[in-house]
């Protein structure tokens, strides 16, 4: 994106272990800081994540929006959500990853048997981190996981629709076969997110109404983050 249009790129490191909300809170603050410290007047924000970053990127969008609705008065340089232009979402599990819901259901499962091993092999699973265990019902904000049942298998609270309103949004997904619409494929998706799920299609509603949705037959999840057909569809879109 540097060489074919002219954008300065930078890149954000974040903890995978902590809650999708707390990486959002602060990736909020960060883009508020850059804003304001940036030596030129930016014109133009554009986002792009993979997987749980895109996650991130949504939680990030909805605690800005939601500080500035509060009824203060922000600095200039806080106000990005403004100046986002594109939000680019690759294989997010925006209504939840299925292979985490599988694991979920595996060590509830071994609890349930009276064996010690498989108790202590349920042990280990439950040791996941609060940002994969995020990933199960796709929980955004503090609110999706907080005081809630952390062993339920149902979603208990409402998707939030994306909060940038005025971005274009392009979401991204792949399938493990040649045919989108093969059983596997929307069994499946890419191995850890199907295509709802990608797309944003929910009980709630369409998350993303407008936005340009492409998908990959035969490119699984970490393949997506890298893929030059990917690629050109990002510079194609943009």
């Amino acid at each position: 994106l540097a060489d074919d249009h002219d954008m300065t790129v930078l890149s954000v490191r974040y903890n995978t272990g902590r809650h999708i909300s707390d990486n959002g809170r602060e990736l909020a603050q960060l883009l508020s800081h850059l804003v304001s410290a940036w030596p030129v007047r930016v014109r133009e924000i554009n986002l792009i994540g993979h997987s749980m970053g895109g996650l991130v990127i949504r939680s990030a969008g909805h605690y800005a929006r939601r500080q500035r609705t509060r009824g203060r008065r922000l600095p200039i340089g806080r106000r990005w959500t403004s100046k986002v232009r594109r939000v680019v979402l690759i294989g997010v599990p925006n209504t939840g990853a299925g292979l985490e819901a599988v694991v979920h259901s595996a060590s509830a499962a071994l609890w349930a048997l009276p064996i010690p091993t498989t108790r202590l092999v349920g042990l280990g699973l439950d040791q996941r981190s609060a940002g994969i265990k995020d990933l199960r019902f796709g929980a955004i904000v503090e609110e999706d996981w907080a005081e809630r049942d952390p062993g339920a298998r149902q979603r208990n609270f409402p998707h939030l629709p994306d909060r940038l309103h005025r971005a274009k949004h392009l979401v991204i997904g792949g399938t493990i076969t040649t045919d989108p619409d093969h059983p596997l494929a929307k069994m499946l998706g890419d191995v850890l997110v199907t295509s709802p799920s990608v797309s944003g299609r929910s009980t709630d509603g369409d998350l993303f109404p407008h936005a340009t949705t492409r998908t990959f037959p035969k490119i699984t999840h970490n393949t997506l983050a890298h893929h030059p057909d990917v690629y050109q569809a990002i510079t194609d879109w943009w």
